[in-house]
C-alpha cells in the first residue's frame, strides 16, 4: 500500500486499548461489496488478507459491512439489549413531561441537569419519537413510524428554529438554550429519519430538510462554537451552564458535520459543509463533557486541558490542516490524541470529505500528498490516544458493560469507536485514487457512454 502502510502495521488498529469496544463478534466473511472495497487495487491484496484472517478480523470492515446491511436505529447502532431498552422506557414515561431524558438510546447526549431549564416542545416531541423507535415494544414502534413525518414538520417550522441567534462574542451562550435544542431537534429528526423513515422521507431529508439544517447552522456561525479559556478561571469565574451551552454547540455543530460525510460516504453525494468553514473549537474530552458537578466539571478541564494546552489555540479546521502536514509536532499529536474518539472520529470523516473533493477536480493528482499525509498522522494519532488511555481509566463505559444501569448507557463510547475502519475504508479509496492516477493516460480524453 501506498504511504509507508504495511499489513503489519494495521495490528494497530485492533491492540488498542479501547479493543474491546471493537466488535466481539466472531470473524465473518464481508459481504462482496465490502469485499470488493478491500481488494480496490493490487496494492490492497496484502491488507485483504490480514482483514480476512482469523486473528484479524478487527482489521476489516466488519462494523461498515453490518451497518450497511441493516435497516433501522436498533440494527444499525448499539441502542442496548432488549432488557435495558425496556428499562429506558419505563424511566422516559415517567420523566418525559419534566425533562428530557439522559438515556435516549439515538445516542445524543444530553449532559445533565443545570436548574430550571426547559426543554423545549421540538426536542420532547423529537425524544418521544426517537425512544419510541427503539422501543422492545412492537406497537410503540409502529406507532412511532406514524408520526415520524408529523414531528419533522414540527421542528423545521418550529419558531425557535428559525429565529434569529441574538448572540455576539462577548454575550452570554447560555441565554440561547432554546436555539440550540431546536438545532439538536433538527439534527435528531434527519438521523432518525434518515434510518427509519419510508424511501421518500429518506430523499426528503438528503435533498431539502438536511440543507435547511447546514444552512441555519451557518445563520448561527460556525465560529460561534468556541469555548473561553476556562483554565484561566478559578472556581468562581466558572460557569458551568455556560460551559455546557458552548459544549453542546460545538458538539451538535460536530455531529451535523458527521452526518453530513456519512451522505459522502454512503450516498456519494457532494459534502454540504467544508473544512474551510469549520472554525470552531473541537469537542472537548469525555470527563469534562460528562461531569456531574460544576465542581467535578472544572476539575477536569484544569487536568486535561491546561492554561498552555494548544488545544484553546486550535479550530477543527486548523487541527485538519495540520493533520495534512507532512511535518507535525508532537504536541499537536498529543494535544488531539488527548481530546478522544469523537474528535479523531470526525477528523477521520474529514478525510473521507476531502478525498470526495480530489475525486471531483481535474488534473489534482498531487493533491494526494496532504491526503496522504493526513492518513499517515490519523493512525498514529490513534495509536497515540490508544496508548495513553490503557494507562489511566477510560472515560466511558465499555459496551461490554452488562451491569450498566439505563441512566448511563448515554455515557458509553458511540459507534465512533469504530473509527479505525473509516480510516481504513479512505486508506483503500486513496490507494484507488493513486492507482488510477498513475495508469491513466494524461492526454486520454474521457468519452460519453454509449448507453446514458
Amino acid at each position: 500500500m501506498p504511504w509507508g502502510l504495511a499489513p503489519e502495521d494495521l495490528s494497530i488498529l485492533g491492540t488498542s486499548p479501547v479493543d474491546t469496544l471493537f466488535d466481539p463478534c466472531p470473524p465473518q466473511k464481508p459481504s462482496p461489496t465490502w469485499q470488493d472495497l478491500l481488494n480496490l487495487s493490487p496494492g490492497s491484496h496484502a491488507v485483504s488478507e490480514a482483514s480476512m484472517s482469523n486473528n484479524g478480523s478487527r482489521n476489516s470492515l466488519h462494523f461498515l459491512d453490518k451497518f450497511t446491511s441493516n435497516t433501522g436505529l436498533v440494527m444499525s447502532f448499539d441502542c442496548g439489549t432488549h432488557e435495558q431498552r425496556e428499562q429506558v422506557a419505563a424511566s422516559i414515561e415517567q420523566e418525559i413531561l419534566s425533562q428530557v431524558p439522559q438515556a435516549t438510546a439515538s445516542g445524543f447526549n444530553i449532559l445533565p441537569d443545570f436548574g430550571s431549564v426547559v426543554p423545549s416542545s421540538s426536542i420532547l416531541d423529537d425524544a418521544v419519537d426517537d425512544s419510541a423507535c427503539v422501543s422492545p415494544d412492537m406497537p410503540d414502534n409502529e406507532d412511532a413510524r406514524t408520526w415520524l413525518n408529523c414531528v419533522e414538520e414540527m421542528v423545521f417550522i418550529d419558531d425557535d428554529f428559525n429565529s434569529e441567534l441574538s448572540y455576539s462574542h462577548s454575550g452570554s451562550m447560555s441565554n440561547q438554550k432554546r436555539k440550540i435544542q431546536a438545532l439538536q431537534a433538527a439534527y435528531i429528526v434527519c438521523l432518525y429519519q434518515n434510518w427509519e423513515g419510508t424511501d421518500a422521507s429518506k430523499r426528503r431529508i438528503r435533498r431539502y430538510r438536511f440543507a435547511t439544517l447546514v444552512s441555519t447552522a451557518r445563520d448561527i456561525g460556525i465560529a460561534t462554537a468556541r469555548h473561553q479559556n476556562y483554565s484561566e478561571k478559578g472556581r468562581p469565574e466558572f460557569e458551568w451552564r455556560e460551559f455546557a451551552a458552548r459544549e453542546e454547540l460545538i458538539r451538535v455543530f460536530t455531529w451535523i458535520f458527521l452526518l453530513d460525510t456519512a451522505f459522502v460516504i454512503f450516498n456519494n453525494l457532494p459534502p454540504r459543509m467544508v473544512i474551510k468553514e469549520m472554525r470552531m473549537h473541537m469537542a472537548m474530552p469525555e470527563t469534562c463533557f460528562q461531569a456531574t458537578t460544576a465542581d467535578q466539571c472544572h476539575q477536569q478541564i484544569q487536568y486535561s486541558l491546561p492554561v498552555q494546552s494548544l488545544y484553546w489555540k486550535f479550530s477543527f479546521r486548523g487541527a485538519f490542516e495540520s493533520l495534512c502536514r507532512d511535518d507535525l509536532s508532537l504536541e499537536v499529536r498529543h494535544m488531539v490524541s488527548s481530546l478522544g474518539p469523537l474528535v479523531l472520529f470526525a477528523l477521520a470523516s474529514a478525510i473521507h470529505s476531502q478525498i470526495f473533493q480530489f475525486r471531483s477536480a481535474v488534473g489534482s493528482f498531487q493533491l494526494l500528498a496532504p491526503i496522504s499525509n493526513a492518513l499517515s498522522n490519523w493512525r498514529d494519532i490513534w495509536q497515540t490516544f490508544s496508548l495513553t488511555s490503557c494507562r489511566g481509566v477510560l472515560p466511558f463505559i465499555t459496551i461490554e458493560d452488562i451491569n450498566i444501569q439505563p441512566e448511563h448507557l448515554w455515557r458509553r463510547m458511540g459507534f465512533y469507536r469504530y473509527a479505525p475502519e473509516y480510516w481504513l475504508l479512505a486508506n483503500l479509496m486513496a490507494d484507488r485514487l493513486a492507482v488510477l492516477g498513475t495508469s491513466q493516460p494524461e492526454s486520454e480524453l474521457e468519452l460519453l457512454d454509449e448507453d446514458t
